[in-house]
């Protein structure tokens, strides 16, 4: 499934369960500018292809917008989920430049910010060196063996966030992963990718609650309840867009409930901002489009989906995953299908 970088118009996909496949982004850009969309074999793009020795599943299907892989310069990094470990490659031919193990099963996506990249597993967060993958820091936010971390990790200015399965959100120092507070907020798990504007972290629990954490402190400003838990990633339109089976748009200052959009009968799960729009795919196999908080349009009849949205900025093209059927045979071939906006 794509999960899109915009670098030198190329892009990237998890090549099945031992590998990296790389394709060219240009070549899978429309000419034609109507809707609805454009499917394009995933096969006829492809620029290289890596097998990682020994990994018996490259990639966990993305819980963000955070590519895997995701290329800096001329590098590639991936996080592979079994057997855990972050590799580096050459983003020319996919020559390995280095590789680090990790601890357990490896997480969703990886950062990168300056020098560092930060991967991690359910039980640690690393922060590596992007020259030769050296580990830097490392963080575990409880003693014992067990899952303590799906969430994944956020920087704003000088400070990390990121939250644990017993309630808490932490704040880490990035460059050496000192641990600055812990704020408990949840009596569940916090395991969505959070949002920090305005000087608040904004974050969806599993406890059916959002919570606005001030980014400085620690504390709670505000906590507004939702319709069921949310894992997904804070997204911004606006306001705080918060997914749970409906959207939530929440002011990040006190947590008022700006908009809501809840039909009965439907529930989304894909939600992507594209600009001036939102899109989202619901279970229901139906794409649709909001702007300024209220649908615009939808389209039925969308097929599999594999479970990612991702938008380029430089194609002005959403881009998901789809298994299609070819040529009335019994088989299926993986295949880009994207909407032209």
């Amino acid at each position: 499934m794509p999960n899109v970088t915009d670098t030198d118009s190329r892009t990237h996909l998890n090549g099945g369960c031992r590998g990296v496949v790389y394709i060219r982004l240009s070549r899978a850009t429309p000419t034609r500018r109507e809707y609805p969309t454009q499917v394009m074999d995933a096969a006829e793009l492809l620029a290289w292809k890596r097998p990682l020795p020994g990994t018996q599943l490259a990639a966990l299907p993305p819980g963000n917008s955070r590519p895997n892989p995701t290329v800096v310069g001329n590098r590639l990094l991936v996080c592979t989920f079994s057997p855990g470990a972050v590799h580096c490659l050459d983003v020319a031919d996919g020559s390995q430049v280095w590789s680090v193990p990790l601890d357990g099963l490896g997480g969703e996506s990886v950062l990168v910010t300056r020098d560092l990249v930060y991967a991690k597993t359910a039980r640690t967060l690393y922060a590596l060196q992007l020259l030769d993958g050296a580990v830097v820091w490392k963080f575990t936010p409880h003693r014992g063996k067990g899952e303590y971390m799906y969430s994944a990790p956020v920087i704003s200015g000088e400070r990390l966030f990121i939250g644990d399965r017993e309630g808490s959100i932490h704040c880490l120092d990035p460059a050496t992963g000192t641990r600055l507070w812990t704020a408990t907020v949840a009596e569940g798990d916090v395991n969505s990718t959070f949002l920090v504007v305005d000087g608040r972290v904004i974050a969806g629990t599993n406890d059916a609650t959002a919570v606005g954490v001030d980014a400085g402190s620690g504390s709670v400003v505000w906590r507004t309840r939702l319709d069921g838990p949310s894992i997904h990633e804070v997204l911004w339109d606006g306001a705080a867009l918060i997914q749970t089976e409906s959207l939530w748009w929440l002011a990040p200052t006190d947590g008022r409930v700006n908009d809501r959009w809840a039909p009965r009968g439907e529930t989304a799960k894909a939600v992507v901002v594209a600009g001036a729009e939102v899109i989202a795919l619901l279970r229901q196999e139906v794409l649709v489009s909001f702007r300024d908080h209220h649908e615009v349009y939808r389209v039925d009849n969308q097929g599999f989906f594999t479970g990612v949205l991702s938008f380029s900025p430089v194609t002005g093209c959403v881009y998901d995953a789809r298994i299609v059927p070819r040529r009335r045979s019994d088989y299926w071939r993986p295949a880009l299908q994207f909407e032209v906006r």
